[in-house]
């Protein structure tokens, strides 16, 4: 967690970011305000956090003029900013080291309609700091850590986890980190917290006290609610502070053997989109092209995505490199009348092999395959697997890589060998 001193740095910097905001908001006549949110506001900020600044206008500007206003205003303080674009544009810059978003919103009170979803951060500080104390803002740190370190700690669309606030909902809802623990290690099914105003079907239920209509743990997937479970049974088991240790750089572990499989490597250029675009396309691609080796009867074995600053690759783990150069084509039952067909068309084919003969009531031919190999296989299909909007259309550069030698020296392979989800930082203590 950050020390004293870095605390006091970036309440300065945002201190002095809002008072030059809210002159230019004055001298321009705009009827907004500033306001600090975020895990900065609230006491429970981990090392190295955002400074994160909302400007909230009146609901009379339309939505528009509210947006331009918004970047206007922050490029006012940060000429050489990065503009960026969620559900709606804000500003981005680096203050000392420390990232700074400028986020413009509209004014609410507690459970009226929004306008834009980010209209009710504010209103989420607002709630935590009248209700977290000194004690709870520690049992909420050791909660972001141990997610932290789980893998699960954000809802970006990459991690599909637990974000700040509901960290902050899970203690106040259970007082204190060894509760949630405790509760997490014996939980058979979805998580649910408070009375459902309406009907939620994801695996973590929390209702948002500022929205009653929303469901704060929406982003959580039921892998990273898996984890969390695991992970717990574990920590109550073998207590240990490697479950907060958090390495900024971790590396990877180095390859120590041979796994005696075949590797393909799908690989294609990282286009220049937000996260929460690109990681949902990521995941698409792995899911169709994993789709695709079932329905060739491939023996796929593992499918695993990484994502670095240039490229995007999609590593495929098969039990062989091919497929038997023979082929069986079942047909239809020996009652059905397209059996004539059947056997007139593959009989006369020049790939023709062995029979026909009888298996299980139905007409069976064996031909030969054209193509066996795997990787001439997914170089001829690629067009047809749906990678996403973005990166369908960088699919004419994209590669499939086959040099086992190369594929093993590669971070992708890599960073496969050292998953660890769940993380059990007392694997020796139960090992025999």
């Amino acid at each position: 967690m950050p020390d004293e001193n870095e605390k006091r740095n970036k309440h300065a910097i945002a201190d002095d970011i809002m008072k030059r905001l809210s002159s230019e908001i004055e001298k321009r006549g705009i009827d907004a305000d500033t306001v600090l949110v975020g895990s900065l506001a609230r006491g429970t900020a981990l090392k190295n956090s955002d400074v994160d600044i909302f400007i909230r206008f009146s609901r009379n500007y339309e939505r528009a003029k509210m947006e331009r206003a918004g970047l206007d205003l922050g490029f006012s303080i940060f000429p050489d900013a990065t503009p960026k674009y969620a559900e709606h544009p804000y500003i981005s810059s680096v203050v000392s080291g420390t990232k700074v978003d400028i986020v413009p919103c509209y004014r609410i009170e507690f459970n009226t309609p929004k306008i834009s979803s980010v209209d009710r951060t504010p209103l989420h500080t607002q709630y935590m700091k009248e209700r977290l104390t000194g004690k709870s803002i520690e049992e909420v740190i050791l909660t972001k850590l141990f997610l932290r370190k789980q893998g699960i700690y954000g809802s970006e669309l990459k991690t599909e986890g637990f974000s700040g606030y509901v960290c902050e909902l899970l203690i106040l809802h259970f007082g204190t980190f060894y509760n949630f623990m405790e509760q997490m290690s014996r939980l058979s099914g979805r998580l649910v917290i408070r009375d459902n105003v309406k009907e939620f079907h994801s695996p973590v239920v929390i209702i948002d006290p500022v929205d009653l209509s929303r469901n704060a743990g929406a982003a959580v997937s039921n892998d990273s609610l898996s984890v969390l479970k695991t992970a717990s049974k574990f920590f109550l088991m073998f207590p240990s502070d490697d479950y907060f240790y958090y390495d900024e750089n971790p590396g990877t572990e180095p390859v120590k053997h041979e796994r005696g499989t075949y590797l393909l490597a799908l690989v294609i250029e990282r286009p220049d989109i937000i996260d929460d675009i690109l990681f949902p396309q990521v995941h698409l691609t792995r899911k169709k092209l994993g789709e695709f080796a079932e329905n060739m009867e491939l023996p796929l074995l593992n499918i695993f995505d990484h994502v670095e600053e240039k490229t995007v690759t999609v590593l495929m783990e098969f039990a062989s490199p091919s497929l038997p150069s023979i082929e069986k084509r079942t047909g239809p039952p020996a009652g059905n009348m397209n059996v004539v067909s059947f056997i007139e068309k593959h009989m006369n084919s020049p790939d023709f092999v062995r029979g026909p003969f009888v298996e299980n009531g139905r007409i069976v031919i064996e031909v030969r395959r054209k193509i066996t190999q795997f990787r001439d296989i997914f170089r001829n299909n690629l067009e047809n697997i749906n990678f996403g909007k973005n990166l369908n259309r960088l699919k004419p550069g994209a590669s499939i890589l086959d040099n086992q030698e190369e594929i093993r020296k590669s971070d992708a392979y890599r960073a496969f060998l050292s998953v660890k989800s769940p993380f059990l930082s007392a694997r020796k203590d139960f090992k025999k």
